[in-house]
């Protein structure tokens, strides 16, 4: 068991490291591709502005309360079935033994960054590939349309110009302001939050919270309501590109909690964990459903391969 465990530990890591590391390659080594534009066009004219909603602050809301969630609903879950008298058996990998609340986290939280490195990538790939203007582009690039064959004083009469003309001096905003499509901040903050509604509705079963696990969903869903609207309003994308990058996040988000997560599952892997548990034990104890069974109500115990999958 040690050693399926360890396989499947790395062939985790290097499925992980497969998405996460063209993502590095676009942000270190990327070339959007050069649209030309029209110089009376409004949509690109708008004021650069600094971000209401920064990248750091994205990523550490973004990477870090969800996992946080996790290790406490989790950490919950552990404290009520030790409250009902049951035991876990550590799993041992070498000398080390691992309780199943490791087990069980890193499996949550692992699927969780697969997703997000997913989202961040797709927008990656729609980004560079599409090379939109960002709304502050003009501001950013400073064009010399003297440098267009043909210019007389008034650019409407160049037309559609591919020329690169800007003569603006911060490389990394020159670079930016052709990464409008689609949004980043809207994809990242839809995939991670919406996410974590899904996470919330699927653990949270508890008895007597009848308005708490809504009431914590809808404050979640504003956080990335507020951050794509902020989008639009900084100027950093089109109204478009934010209602594409929120989309795409929630559609990762579902598919990742559907498909990839054990959430909605019948069988959780607790429940594995728990099935493995009980034909150890000689008294009473307690079926995943939470009702109370004696010895020799419970079947035997659920295939080692079932905790790994």
């Amino acid at each position: 068991m040690a050693q399926r465990i360890v396989l499947q530990i790395i062939i985790d890591w290097i499925c992980l490291l497969i998405v996460s590391v063209p993502i590095l390659v676009f942000k270190l080594a990327g070339k959007p591709f050069k649209r030309g534009f029209f110089c009376d066009d409004e949509s690109i004219m708008h004021p650069f502005r600094d971000s209401t909603i920064s990248t750091v602050t994205l990523f550490v809301v973004g990477l870090g309360l969800p996992p946080v969630c996790i290790l406490i609903t989790e950490g919950y879950y552990v404290l009520m079935r030790k409250r009902q008298g049951e035991e876990f058996k550590y799993f041992q990998i070498g000398k080390f033994n691992i309780h199943p609340y490791v087990w069980v986290c890193y499996k949550q939280i692992g699927v969780f960054f697969f997703g997000a490195a997913t989202s961040q990538l797709t927008t990656d790939i729609a980004k560079y590939t599409i090379g939109r203007l960002r709304p502050h582009f003009i501001d950013i690039c400073k064009p010399n349309y003297s440098l267009v064959p043909g210019y007389t004083g008034d650019c409407t009469t160049l037309g559609y110009i591919e020329r690169d003309i800007c003569e603006g001096t911060d490389t990394n905003l020159m670079k930016e302001m052709r990464l409008s499509f689609m949004s980043g901040h809207a994809s990242f903050s839809a995939y991670t939050m919406i996410y974590l509604v899904l996470y919330i509705h699927a653990r949270w079963q508890w008895k007597g919270q009848k308005l708490l696990r809504p009431f914590l969903q809808v404050v979640i869903l504003y956080m990335t309501y507020y951050t794509c609207l902020s989008r639009i309003s900084d100027y950093k994308h089109h109204w478009s590109d934010v209602l594409m990058g929120f989309i795409q996040g929630l559609a990762v988000a579902v598919l990742v909690a559907q498909y990839v997560s054990d959430l909605f599952k019948k069988e959780k892997i607790w429940d594995l964990i728990e099935r493995v548990q009980t034909t150890t034990k000689p008294h009473k104890i307690v079926a995943a459903n939470g009702d109370a069974v004696q010895d020799g109500d419970v079947s035997t115990a659920a295939p080692v391969d079932q905790l790994l999958a």
